[in-house]
């Protein structure tokens, strides 16, 4: 649970009441999913996410006053997105929130953390992606509007017609999902291009501060919200439910690399939208066929990569992986904020052979509702919660030999906290008489998925007509050797978006495999 500490003297005290005047620090400790993610990040922002939004606006409502007047309403009512964290050593690492001093605070903090630009939409995520690092432990959140073409007097009052701009939205990925960045922007567009005068809106700063100042303002980790096993017995079933499930994941393929180094991790994107009326028939295609797109989707991948294989390790499955949103399988949240970590994750098994005598459209549409019966009997499942609270506590112990591996081969103190940092766990030792253990099968995911849905949904577009949003780019700093696969619809159109480390993989495969993808979208899902 959060709770209030003396900012001077670090004493505690329980109680959320406390004079505007006396300086507080709120803090609690990062989760087991949340601390997965932070320990990854500290040395190269790896995982930090971040959403660019293209649209088209007058430039009179980008004052440099009314961006940060929203900015500091948006940081004030999810209070993570202004708070610190504190790593002490790699078991005990502390988010910090101190609420800001006063509304004019508020403001100052929020113009400390956000730019204008006048860059391009490439140069921007470029910049965001393989730059140094935007973010920090004492910046958890940025904002960034920029236009390609210089606008005197920009980022001031302006007159004119509308013009391209570009919003970038960053946060690492330990603070929430990519659902709360898609949400938030929503809400920024609405505020910046509402009805209110600047004078307005301090008006409602004022109000979210009061508020972020009487209250806890930090919402629980994941693992606090999920039901405890009920004894002993339930616990010790939970675990093994989730080692038996994990072990069934066989996956015998990957994207190839190449034999040697190639350079420092450089994150190209490649994104491919579909006209709407060409959208609109893959929906209405993958409807007829029972299944939804994120369904297909699952089914392309493995139909594209069968494709470059050629029936090479034809005896081993495909494996995919994708994020799965546990709000709805929770009791909800006490917090006004939507700003926290609430993912878990699943896997789909395919084939990767093709039977000769069984045409290819049958194959796909029978893979696609193969993906559909996997992912809802994982969601479906009554164990879902217990095997996520593993599956977060396994990451997390992952993430903390990884962690002090990276800082031994850095010879980098990342905590400053050097006694505190523990050993990496060492084998158990085996005797040379013993038996050797058989041989598992491999459990290897060839990519992983990021099934966004129709975002059209979570963004109101009618509710700020003077702006047009018409592109959307998600990712995050994807890590060296990684890749990621967005699929959603935006602005009426469906989008492909495949970021990956040009340095970690064999060019030809992932190129080959991004054509594939396109390419079957054409050939399976328009009808």
């Amino acid at each position: 649970m959060p709770h209030v500490t003396a900012s001077v003297n670090g004493q505690t005290n329980g109680s959320a009441e406390h004079a505007k005047s006396d300086p507080r620090v709120w803090e609690r400790p990062l989760g087991d999913s949340e601390l997965s993610y932070f320990l990854p990040s500290r040395h190269e922002g790896i995982n930090d996410m971040f959403v660019h939004i293209g649209f088209h606006a007058p430039p009179a409502l980008f004052t440099l006053e009314r961006v940060s007047a929203v900015w500091a309403i948006l940081r004030t009512r999810h209070p993570l997105l202004g708070a610190r964290i504190d790593p002490r050593s790699y078991d005990d690492v502390r988010f910090m929130y101190s609420p800001p001093k006063s509304p004019d605070a508020a403001i100052q903090s929020a113009q400390d953390n956000m730019e204008f630009r006048i860059q391009s939409k490439d140069d921007l995520v470029n910049t965001y992606l393989n730059g140094p690092r935007t973010l920090s432990n004492d910046r958890l959140s940025y904002v960034v509007v920029a236009t390609p073409q210089d606008t005197p007097g920009f980022p001031f009052a302006v007159d004119g017609p509308g013009q391209e701009f570009h919003f970038l939205l960053a946060a690492p990925h330990c603070l929430g999902d990519g659902m709360a960045l898609y949400r938030m922007s929503d809400e920024f567009f609405e505020m910046l291009a509402s009805e209110k005068t600047d004078e307005d809106l301090k008006d409602v700063l004022h109000s979210e501060w009061e508020r972020a100042t009487a209250t806890s303002p930090i919402p629980e980790p994941l693992e606090a919200r999920m039901p405890e096993p009920a004894g002993k017995l339930a616990r010790v079933f939970e675990k093994f439910d989730y080692v038996r499930s994990q072990d069934r994941l066989i996956g015998g393929h990957s994207f190839p690399r190449p034999k040697m180094k190639q350079g420092p991790r450089h994150i190209v994107f490649p994104t491919y939208s579909f006209s709407p009326d060409k959208s609109k028939k893959v929906i209405k295609t993958c409807k007829s066929h029972g299944v939804s797109f994120s369904h297909a989707l699952f089914a392309l991948c493995n139909i594209a990569w069968a494709r470059i294989q050629r029936g090479q390790r034809a005896d081993l499955p495909m494996m995919m992986y994708s994020a799965l949103n546990l709000r709805p399988y929770l009791p909800p949240a006490d917090t006004a904020s939507y700003w926290f970590l609430s993912i878990g994750y699943f896997n789909v098994v395919l084939p990767s052979f093709f039977p000769r005598t069984v045409d290819e459209r049958k194959i796909f549409w029978h893979r696609a509702l193969q993906a559909k019966k996997q992912t809802s009997k994982y969601v479906g499942s009554p164990l879902l919660l217990g095997r996520s609270r593993q599956m977060g506590l396994e990451r997390a112990k992952r993430a903390k030999v990884w962690a002090k591996e990276d800082d031994d081969a850095a010879a980098f103190g990342g905590l400053g906290n050097a006694a505190a940092q523990p050993k990496a766990a060492a084998a158990p030792a085996t005797s040379a008489a013993s038996a050797p253990a058989p041989k598992k099968p491999p459990s290897v995911a060839l990519v992983g998925l990021s099934l966004l849905g129709d975002l059209d949904r979570v963004f109101h577009h009618d509710r700020y007509p003077s702006v047009r949003l018409h592109a959307l780019t998600p990712g995050s700093r994807v890590r060296g050797g990684g890749t990621l696969l967005f699929g959603y619809t935006f602005a009426g159109k469906l989008w492909l978006n495949l970021p990956w480390d040009a340095n970690g993989f064999d060019r030809a495969a992932i190129e080959a495999f991004w054509e594939g993808l396109v390419r079957g979208v054409d050939e399976f899902l328009v009808e």
